[in-house]
């Protein structure tokens, strides 16, 4: 329905460019004899790719070193599985739904439409669980490969433009 582009500032960002840049495209649909509204709100920025692969590293080292009980059977789960348990525990509530052939199904939550600070949440929530349970992490998910999440100012000029 609205194809208009959004404008987002950063913290970073040359505010007198981009301003100048959303008065020229308001500019330009006035002209048209179309009315304009220009709104302004918060923006919380999404989790980054490199929060989701530090996520999935740390989910695998925490697959291949920990047990977990599942059907009062003590096995080894995927990382996709213990996605589902360790969201779970972040949100701080326990879903459960019935499964469609019976059973019941744990229901976590998603981290494709996290905020970065809900990742970073999350990420620490891993670390936590991980470390009192003796996880050696990998290369990949150890605390130094991610920096505490900021917006990167390509993402966030590739946004704007």
């Amino acid at each position: 329905m609205n194809d208009l582009p959004t404008f987002i500032l950063g913290p970073h960002a040359d505010e007198k460019s981009f301003w100048r840049r959303v008065y020229d495209f308001a500019n330009g649909i006035l002209k048209t004899g179309r009315l304009v509204q220009v709104v302004v709100k918060t923006f919380t920025p999404r989790r980054t790719l490199r929060q989701n692969a530090r996520m999935w590293a740390m989910l695998t080292d925490i697959s291949e070193q920990i047990p977990w009980v599942v059907n009062d059977e003590l096995v080894m789960m995927c990382p996709a599985d213990w996605k589902l348990v360790l969201t779970a525990s972040l949100r701080h509530e326990m879903r459960i739904a019935r499964g469609i052939d019976g059973g019941m199904v744990l229901l976590g939550m998603g981290t494709s439409g996290m905020d970065a600070e809900t990742m970073s949440n999350l990420i620490e929530l891993l670390f936590a669980f991980g470390n009192e349970r003796g996880v050696k992490w990998g290369d990949d998910a150890k605390p130094e490969a991610l920096p505490a999440p900021k917006p990167d100012p390509a993402e966030v000029e590739a946004i704007a433009a």
